[in-house]
């Protein structure tokens, strides 16, 4: 795989506008990141879940913290749904022209997205 800096750079000038001195995507692409992010959670709460089941005798600090976090993000995940259907509203009535965004912060993401599929991929090469 390509050098993953390299390649989050290459997306973010190529999705992404310099104005007035902030970074701005487009609402499309938000959404589109947005609903990544929200697929990850999804995943996340499932693996936190079949940790949770895997530790019936789990006391203390462990299972609040999982308990806590599982009853939090189920509720993030009916909103999250919600607002996809309401950027797909906002993108068909009237779209803004990008959204300004944390240049740095989104270029770490999608670093770490990059990182994430090449241990995928190495990961599956070391398979039968």
């Amino acid at each position: 795989m390509r050098d993953a800096a390299s390649v989050a750079d290459r997306y973010l000038n190529a999705q992404g506008t310099h104005s007035e001195g902030q970074y701005r995507l487009t609402l499309d692409e938000l959404a589109w990141l947005a609903a990544h992010a929200s697929r990850l959670s999804a995943t996340r709460l499932e693996l936190l879940r079949s940790l949770q089941t895997a530790l019936p005798g789990a006391d203390g600090e462990l299972k609040e913290l999982l308990t806590d976090i599982i009853i939090m993000e189920s509720r993030l995940a009916g909103r999250g749904e919600r607002l996809q259907v309401l950027l797909a509203e906002l993108k068909d009535d009237s779209p803004p022209d990008g959204v300004s965004v944390d240049q740095q912060r989104l270029r770490e993401a999608i670093v770490e997205i990059l990182e994430a599929a090449a241990r995928v991929e190495t990961a599956a090469e070391g398979s039968p």
